[in-house]
């Protein structure tokens, strides 16, 4: 085989990256198939297959998005700033600090939303996003679900509780089976009689199977902290 044949087919790339590359592809085939965030065919078969262009993408990406241990260190010390009363936190003020440290407010967010999954300057973090016109807001600890996006892939889910004649929506890792119990919080343990799939359409988009799931309250004396129950009730 020539030299160049061997270069096309990828014997002088850095290999530690493409192994590198294939895991990645290989984890986000799975969270495609798990219903997660899109992700395109073409990036997963780049980086299955050892496309040198999908890798560059990726570190490219993490090039763009990394935030380095100093630019946390800054964002932490405004943080500490505002805590001990030395720092303003009008958004204008705020603003003018992170420009003079030639630190981007979607960057000073990023350390903001870390240290709140850290239980680290809740305080000032709210104080900062309760600012009118504050560029943080979405960070206000009442509206910031730490673990929402990590739950792993959720199904829509609506029970119909059939002697309340109630329905409640809820999302839930699977789907409970006929059997089953559902403990609803400071509610009676309920008991899965059916479960229907509904084609239900939502605006312009396609058509998509809503599961129905049918409670009785069950007559036996059943523990509620039993490991039949699957979730906790959300209206």
């Amino acid at each position: 085989m020539t030299p160049a044949k061997l270069e096309s087919r990828g014997i002088f790339m850095d290999q530690t990256a493409v192994s590198c590359g294939r895991m990645l592809g290989e984890l986000l085939v799975m969270q495609r198939w798990a219903g997660g965030d899109h992700v395109s065919e073409s990036r997963i078969f780049g980086l299955l297959k050892g496309f040198e262009s999908a890798l560059n993408a990726e570190q490219d990406a993490v090039r763009k998005h990394g935030i380095s241990a100093e630019t946390q260190d800054r964002v932490e010390d405004l943080l500490q700033e505002i805590d001990d009363g030395t720092q303003a936190t009008n958004p204008m003020s705020v603003k003018a600090w992170l420009h003079a440290a030639q630190i981007e407010e979607d960057v000073a967010e990023d350390v903001m939303q870390l240290c709140l999954l850290e239980s680290r300057f809740p305080d000032v973090i709210d104080r900062l996003a309760s600012e009118p016109g504050s560029p943080f807001a979405g960070l206000m600890t009442k509206d910031f679900p730490p673990n929402r996006n990590w739950f792993g892939s959720l199904h829509y889910i609506e029970l119909f509780d059939a002697e309340q004649n109630k329905l409640h929506a809820v999302f839930a890792p699977a789907i409970p089976r006929e059997g089953e119990y559902i403990q609803p919080e400071g509610g009676e343990i309920m008991r899965v009689v059916e479960v229907v799939h509904i084609v239900a359409k939502i605006g312009d988009n396609a058509p998509i199977l809503v599961p129905h799931v049918y409670l009785e309250s069950d007559d036996d004396d059943v523990d509620g902290d039993d490991d039949t129950s699957v979730m906790d009730e959300e209206d």
